[in-house]
């Protein structure tokens, strides 16, 4: 139990504030919360590679009784205030469908929207484009035509180019590959029982 608290303070510490337009962070724990996106529900995507598993691609090799972001969300607001769609995956085939996009928000107060990556390292996850995937980007479109205020959380091992949508969106929160306790770490963040104190080495 020790070695888990320790690691839920260092997924804390972790965490880097990089938008907050008109203070809407901290989120009440009364609002009504949409949380979608490929990274909401991933165990992959809060680990990465050189984790539980080489390549960070196994789901069943991580602590499953370990909050995702979703869960960790759900458990602050209860059932009543929290709805959850996947929406996408990180990246998917032309021409495939979406797993839903949710654009009937009526009902919520805030979007969480969880972005990013998911489990690679060394040269099976080298890149040529920093940018985020098309999929990912026009998803985060689609939620944001809806009006609704959104909050962007980055699950990822690299600073992925989000220009198109940064200032689209109300409030951005790297969480990085914040490990296990990480959807709880980013839970307490959003709510405000983590006041988030992380800094970056360079302009993200």
């Amino acid at each position: 139990p020790e070695y888990a608290q320790y690691s839920l303070e260092a997924a804390r510490e972790s965490l880097v504030l990089l938008k907050n337009d008109k203070n809407i962070l901290p989120l009440a724990k009364n609002k009504k919360v949409l949380v979608t996106g490929p990274t909401a529900d991933s165990h992959i995507s809060l680990n990465n590679g050189w984790s539980w598993v080489w390549q960070g691609s196994e789901e069943s090799l991580y602590p499953l009784q370990k909050p995702t972001i979703q869960k960790a969300i759900e458990q602050k607001l209860g059932g009543k205030n929290f709805e959850f769609v996947q929406g996408t995956r990180i990246t998917r085939p032309p021409n495939t469908p979406s797993n839903g996009t949710p654009t009937d928000l009526d009902d919520s107060d805030v979007v969480v929207l969880c972005l990013g990556e998911g489990s690679y390292t060394e040269t099976p996850g080298n890149i040529t484009d920093l940018t985020l995937s098309e999929t990912q980007l026009r998803f985060a479109e689609a939620i944001i035509a809806t009006g609704k205020p959104v909050i962007l959380v980055m699950v990822e091992g690299r600073p992925r180019v989000i220009s198109r949508i940064a200032d689209k969106v109300s409030g951005i929160l790297l969480a990085l590959n914040p490990s296990s306790e990480g959807g709880n770490a980013v839970a307490d963040v959003l709510f405000g029982d983590y006041n988030p104190n992380g800094k970056l080495p360079f302009t993200y």
